[in-house]
């Protein structure tokens, strides 16, 4: 059976690794990849569906349900994922828009050239 956000339990929480500061995140968050991603999810192309508003509308409704935790990367739509997800959380009062945990990733290969962007290990231990 798939989870939703109302039969899991916000509360309910797993530390994220082995974070100095003891991140606590729910075993259910809302995962970002299509927010902005036009070649496989068809934001702003042939899905007529997923627009700025309807990703509004999800947003809102997974922060209205207690969901306090998104998954982001600055490849998701070649960084519009993170935008977007950055603009929604802006509109956000102060206290509700404290409690929410992003996570987001870093590719280390440049998508546009398939080129390295650091050396490894220097540039990560630098």
């Amino acid at each position: 059976r798939p989870y939703s956000a109302a039969a899991i339990d916000q509360q309910d929480r797993i530390v994220l690794g082995s974070s100095a500061k003891g991140i606590a995140i729910p075993k259910l968050g809302t995962g970002t990849w299509a927010w902005g991603d036009q070649s496989v999810w068809g934001y702003g192309g042939y899905d007529k569906g997923l627009t700025q508003d309807s990703i509004a509308e999800a947003f809102k409704a997974s922060v209205d349900a207690g969901v306090d935790f998104f998954d982001t990367a600055e490849v998701y739509g070649m960084g519009l994922s993170e935008k977007i997800l950055g603009a929604l959380l802006k509109d956000l009062p102060t206290a509700q828009r404290q409690s929410v945990t992003v996570a987001s990733k870093f590719y280390p290969v440049d998508p546009a050239s398939s080129l390295p962007r650091v050396r490894f290990p220097q540039d990560l231990l630098s």
